[in-house]
Order: structure tokens, then C-alpha cells, then sequence
């Protein structure tokens, strides 16, 4: 539909054409705040290519001590979770255009909130190669659902946290191009709701808008996300 952009600013985003990154499990959540727990939970069934060794949601809660609230990008990673056993994170994902150069250094290791040392048992998965957080503070510009399109093509699971539901995590399954135009309207992101355990479409331009953390004057981040990568 055509109409005068007469008070909004039109926005076109670069090109995109569609690309899908869909782990083989959907888990929903056990909890009312266990979005991020769930998110993760599915991230890595893809890593594992299923459910065998994937842990259960009670366990993950216990073993990290979480608490029931939002969990944003900056806790999950200084709590270690998607931290791999044997290894720790670097590179950066230059294929994906990040330019970053290595992780952030946030509390030390063994301190309260730090992260694990590298080669250490702690994060849940060992066939982890790369996390990309958005609390990741060299991350440079604002990331964009083009910058999540970029990650999901060089080969990363994506999760996004939103003001639906209010610090709701959801996983992105993909992104549609309609005619393959840079309009967000023509475009439709898939995402997999833990809350309620059901896939939903939504026109990429209505999202962007509410990819925003609604904590953001607390935590200092505006689009909280994950990116995972397996080896």
C-alpha cells in the first residue's frame, strides 16, 4: 500500500533475501520467566543436532543459580552458560561483519558473576565455537534485524529479546523477503515463542520497532540479542 511519509521517517533497509537458521527442537518454557532459559535450551538442540544432551530447564535454573526475573545477554554471559567446556570464546565472527576481536572482559573469573576460565567445565555445551552478546561492549554500531540476517547466513542461531510480553526472549527461525525489496514492511521474521510454545510471523518493520529493551536505561542495552554458533 503507498502513503505520504508525512511525520515518520521511511527507514528502507539495505536488501535482504530470505535466510532460515531453525534448531531441530522448540522447547517452551516451564516458567513464567524462563523465556531466556528456553531460548537457550533450543539454541542448543541445533548445536547438538537434537535433544540428546540438551539439559533440562531445572537444571540449568540450579546449576547458574538463576533467579526468577529477565535474564539479559550480559548475565548469561558472565554467568558462563554458553561458555564451551574445553575452550573459550574467541575470534569474532568477522564473516558475519561483527569485526569483533575477542570477548569483553567482564568480572574475572571465580569472582561473583565472572565467567568461567577457559578449559573449565562450565558452560553447557562443548560444541560451542562462538557467542556473539549483545552486551558485547566492542560490538561498534546499533545491531539491525539486516545484522541478525548476516549472522544467521554465516551460520548462527539467533535469539532476540523484545518489549512483546515485556524482556521476552524468542527465538529467530528466519527472515522472508517479499519481492526482495529493502522496505521492512515487505519483509516477515519467523520466531519461535517459548511463552506460547508456538511459531509466529511478523512483519519485519512492526518488530523493529518493538526490539527494544524496555530495561534499557538499567542495563544500558537497547537491542539485547545471541548469537551461537556450533564448531
Amino acid at each position: 500500500m503507498e502513503r505520504k511519509c508525512e511525520f515518520f521517517e521511511a527507514a528502507p533497509w539495505r536488501q535482504l533475501f530470505s535466510v532460515s537458521k531453525v534448531p531441530p527442537v522448540l522447547y517452551p518454557q516451564e516458567a513464567d520467566w524462563t523465556c531466556s532459559v528456553a531460548c537457550v535450551r533450543t539454541i542448543l538442540s541445533g548445536i547438538l543436532g537434537g535433544p540428546q544432551g540438551v539439559p533440562g530447564e531445572a537444571e540449568i535454573v540450579a546449576r547458574f543459580g538463576l533467579k526468577p526475573g529477565p535474564h539479559f545477554s550480559a548475565e548469561i554471559r558472565d554467568l558462563g552458560l554458553l561458555e564451551p567446556g574445553g575452550a573459550g570464546r574467541t575470534g569474532g565472527a568477522q564473516d558475519a561483519g561483527a569485526g569483533r576481536a575477542g570477548g569483553p572482559q567482564g568480572a574475572g573469573a571465580g569472582e561473583p558473576g565472572g565467567r568461567p576460565e577457559a578449559g573449565s567445565a562450565g558452560g553447557l555445551c562443548p560444541g560451542i565455537s562462538d557467542v556473539i552478546y549483545g552486551a558485547d561492549e566492542n560490538l561498534g554500531e546499533l545491531k539491525t534485524i539486516p545484522d541478525m540476517c548476516d549472522y544467521m547466513r554465516a551460520g548462527y542461531y539467533v535469539m532476540l529479546e523484545s518489549m512483546i510480553n515485556y524482556s521476552h526472549w524468542m527465538v529467530m527461525l528466519g527472515y522472508f523477503s517479499l519481492g526482495g525489496s529493502g522496505d521492512p514492511e515487505d519483509g516477515r521474521i519467523l520466531f519461535y515463542d517459548t511463552y506460547y510454545d508456538r511459531v509466529r510471523l511478523e512483519i519485519a518493520d512492526e518488530f523493529a520497532g518493538m526490539w527494544e529493551d524496555p530495561e534499557a536505561d538499567v542495563n544500558g542495552i537497547r537491542h539485547d540479542f545471541i548469537c551461537v554458533k556450533g564448531k
